[in-house]
């Protein structure tokens, strides 16, 4: 079969036509394709600064918090305040070596412990030798970060207050972030042309500034100028509180792209080579330019098999970067509430709407946080839907809940990264529980008595204060039973402390047992107890409860198969005949207590003026 000229004319025309509308398509695939990749690689450069900015801040916060907490340590109080009573004591000296080992062991890298007069007292571990290279914490007073030994170090001077907040002395300390020092060694992960700065001014209003600068060959510190021939760099708009991403044109250099955003005093600016930077680009091109070639050969029908999954792909990487994004949001928020002192179920409700909001489908999300003994849950919550995620959320290495999340439709989940959101979410909620918990513990042991559990003076103190400042307006009366226990100091001497405080602790337990639930009982130290009637009618309920009491405690006491006895002196006080004031109260009571004891014990006595009369006599005979 020959083929004629016109044939082979029309042959190549077609050829060209195919060709063109190939070349054609391509120009069009390529003209499509360049913007979203432009603004794919644009935002993730910037997702991923502000997921390292978010990171960082928390890391920053995460240490200043333990830091202080070290500044409230009550076993450090403690030591402290024997050093400042004892200088020079071995016993306060061993005690203050303890406490710092401990707080070795627990994370710090160094420790120096300064008294009232601002005398080194006790240091530990190793302080960084290199604080030249230091970031100074404008928000946070006498503290920095240093770059010393290949890592960054967290330093902070605090000082140390006692119970009723008067200065004791104060607590020097060094943290390591070893998370921190990961992100800026690592940062070559990203590219080999990638750099990461963060910088803060040496001083606020001053135009040098202190920058830690990342690149893949190693770490340096350097003090630089905002300005390079009277241009603002990107880390001068950081440092004034903005973010965004700019092109750099240098001379005789590869132009580099720079994302950059604030964190606090801090700026942050993350940079690459422009060539590198759209590598992903320049690769999709290569794609499109080999797919050309074959198309020619194959045909138009195959251009849109070719560039459909291309297409696909593109979108999917884009909504994936938006979810990324609501992620590092969502984790912020969290985060964010965490420092806000928020009530339990307010910050769990707002922890459930972030995690709803979050999520690839949170029209139909609902979310439960099961915790030991209570549960929070969102709107039309179905416990029994198979389509769930769920984490555990640890305390003190013991589970402690458990995060669910449900679709209550059949959609499929993005995981493993919705899952590794959920993990995260758990993992902050456990260091917030143990936070809360460690708040408590400390709340608790500054107002209560350690071995009966019942509140000490100073709280006593306090819901005196409040319920006389109540009866006031409220013309009520209130009484102050201050009760001594009868033969006491025999059973301490003779059985030894061990009893003595199983049988205190039993003793706490029958006057709790003898009063409301709104009334008050406090150790006032040793066997002494302070019971606080509220809102009595008369002094006859006092009386009844005092009676009431030495019923109880005439009661034999069983403590380690030995049948205890004792008794009771009750002195009680009125408000406001016996009194007006706390310290009146208090007075009154003991007065009247004295009065019970000499009247033979185990009874009780109502305070009068002549009792007062006769404690000031006898006072003054004894200082005569």
């Amino acid at each position: 079969m020959f083929i004629k000229r016109d044939d082979y004319k029309i042959s190549i025309a077609n050829g060209l036509l195919v060709v063109g509308l190939i070349l054609a398509a391509g120009v069009t695939v390529y003209s499509l394709l360049k913007p979203p990749i432009e603004s794919s690689l644009s935002r993730g450069i910037e997702v991923a600064l502000k997921s390292k900015a978010d990171f960082f801040e928390s890391q920053i916060e995460e240490g200043l918090v333990d830091s202080y907490a070290m500044a409230t340590h009550p076993y450090l109080i403690q030591s402290l305040l024997q050093v400042n009573a004892q200088p020079g004591s071995t016993h306060a000296m061993r005690d203050m070596k303890r406490e710092i080992d401990s707080l070795l062991l627990a994370g710090f890298t160094a420790i120096t412990v300064y008294d009232i007069n601002s005398n080194q007292a006790m240091q530990g571990g190793h302080f960084s030798q290199n604080q030249s290279q230091k970031f100074p914490l404008h928000a946070y007073p006498n503290s920095f970060l240093t770059w010393d030994d290949n890592q960054l170090i967290l330093h902070m001077r605090k000082e140390v207050l006692g119970q009723d907040e008067e200065l004791i002395g104060s607590i020097t300390i060094e943290k390591s972030l070893p998370q921190l020092n990961r992100i800026l060694t690592n940062i070559g992960e990203i590219g080999k042309t990638t750099e990461f700065m963060v910088c803060e001014p040496l001083e606020v209003g001053g135009h040098e500034i202190a920058c830690l600068l990342s690149r893949a060959d190693g770490i340096a510190f350097k003090q630089l100028s905002p300005l390079a021939k009277g241009v603002a760099l990107p880390i001068s708009h950081a440092l004034e509180g903005k973010s965004g991403i700019l092109t750099l044109k240098e001379d005789n250099q590869v132009p580099r792209v720079a994302a950059y955003t604030p964190l606090g005093t801090f700026g942050m600016v993350l940079m690459q080579d422009k060539n590198e930077f759209y590598a992903p680009m320049t690769e999709q091109i290569k794609i499109i330019a080999a797919s050309l070639i074959v198309l020619i050969i194959i045909g138009i029908l195959l251009l849109s098999w070719l560039v459909l999954p291309l297409m696909h792909k593109l979108a999917s990487s884009e909504r994936r970067a938006r979810e990324r994004l609501k992620e590092c949001k969502c984790l912020h928020e969290i985060r964010r509430d965490m420092e806000r002192n928020l009530q339990e179920n307010e910050f769990y409700q707002k922890v459930i709407v972030c995690l709803i909001k979050a999520m690839q489908f949170p029209e139909i999300t609902s979310v439960m946080i099961q915790l030991d003994d209570k549960q929070f849950v969102s709107d039309s919550y179905n416990k029994d839907s198979m389509h769930r995620l769920q984490a555990q959320i640890e305390v003190n290495d013991r589970i402690y809940g458990s995060l669910h999340v449900v679709y209550s439709e059949d959609q499929p989940f993005w995981l493993p990264e919705e899952q590794d959101l959920i993990d995260t979410v758990a993992s902050v909620l456990g260091r917030w529980i143990e936070r809360e918990q460690a708040k408590q513990s400390i709340i608790q042991m500054a107002t209560h008595d350690v071995l009966t559990g019942l509140p000490n003076r100073y709280l006593l103190q306090d819901r005196l204060r409040q319920v006389l400042a109540h009866n006031r307006r409220t013309q009520e009366q209130a009484a102050v039973l201050f009760v001594d226990l009868d033969h006491f100091k025999n059973i301490n001497d003779s059985l030894g402390h061990a009893v003595g405080d199983l049988l205190l602790q039993e003793v706490a337990e029958r006057l709790n047992g003898a009063i409301r639930t709104e009334d008050t009982v406090a150790r006032h130290g040793g066997d002494e107890f302070i019971i606080l009637l509220q809102n009595i009618t008369s002094s006859q309920e006092a009386k009844l409860v005092a009676q009431k009491i030495l019923n109880e405690l005439i009661r034999s006491f069983y403590i380690h198969g030995k049948e205890l006895h004792i008794g009771g002196s009750i002195g009680i006080a009125l408000f406001p005949s016996d009194g007006n004031d706390v310290k009146t109260l208090l007075r009154s009571s003991d007065i009247a207590m004295y009065h019970a004891k000499k009247s033979g014990r185990n009874n009780y006595q109502f305070f009068s003026p002549e009792l007062n009369q006769e404690m000031a006599e006898k006072e003054s005979v004894e200082l005569g």
